[in-house]
């Protein structure tokens, strides 16, 4: 739930701003043709293709991706290039394996990444569009895992969890290709400020069965130790242009 949440306080004031920025990009009609009429702005909807293209295409061993936005949204003038872009990726990866008889693990990861910034496009070529502009950043990530080991009357469990959260804002640059009129592929290249805070959680538990060496009844006895760490960092991170994304102008 909070993920719409943040979402929304980070893209209204966007979303405000550009909805009557397009209440004034109505469609105009073309001089001296009143029946045709022409939008003054275009769309651009993009979506990483790095997996798609490496089944089609092998390259042996690509470089790791390292870019979070998986969607990428931007609507530009048409008279100036000007305009604002989104973009937003959610991962989540969970894993489960029983390393023997005795040892259970699991592992549960999701990872959610917003930006939103204003940009503007021009052209090289009639084929190549570059862009330029800068971003805000919002990030989250989640790692929970758990260990149980089992024996015959004892029993020890861990569990980790650790969040990551991050603002940030930068500059980035894009190039892209004109396949056609409508299909583009293109890359970025991004130089983020991002300041991070980290907090991990680990608890500790053993489970055994002791003897009363008065009356030789046996009993459970369970002990737990938790442990909480907090931290923050600032870092200046360089995204290559390694990402590949498919853009669709409409």
């Amino acid at each position: 739930m909070r993920y719409p949440i943040i979402a929304g306080f980070i893209l209204l004031p966007v979303l405000l701003s550009s909805a009557q920025r397009l209440q004034v990009l109505t469609y105009r009609k073309v001089p001296g043709d009143s029946t045709k009429e022409v939008k003054p702005y275009n769309q651009y909807f993009g979506i990483q293709a790095n997996q798609l293209i490496n089944q089609i295409f092998s390259f042996g061993n690509p470089p790791a991706v390292n870019n979070p936005y998986l969607l990428t949204y931007s609507v530009n003038s048409l008279a100036t290039g000007s305009g604002f872009n989104a973009g937003v990726g959610y991962t989540v990866h969970s894993t489960h394996d029983q390393s023997d008889p005795n040892t259970e693990r699991s592992t549960d990861v999701s990872t959610f990444s917003i930006r939103v910034g204003l940009e503007k496009k021009a052209y090289l070529s009639k084929r190549w569009l570059v862009s330029y502009g800068a971003d805000l950043l919002y990030g989250d990530e989640s790692n929970n895992s758990t260990t149980s080991t089992k024996f015959q009357f004892n029993t020890n469990s861990s569990e980790s969890k650790s969040s990551t959260n991050y603002l940030g804002l930068g500059p980035r640059l894009t190039l892209n290709y004109f396949f056609s009129d409508r299909l583009l592929l293109g890359t970025e290249a991004t130089y983020y400020f991002k300041s991070l805070k980290i907090d991990q959680k680990l608890t500790i538990t053993q489970t055994f069965v002791t003897v009363d060496p008065n009356t030789g009844q046996q009993f459970t006895q369970t002990n737990t130790q938790t442990s909480d760490t907090s931290q923050k960092s600032k870092d200046f991170v360089f995204t290559a242009p390694v990402a590949i994304f498919l853009i669709f102008k409409f």
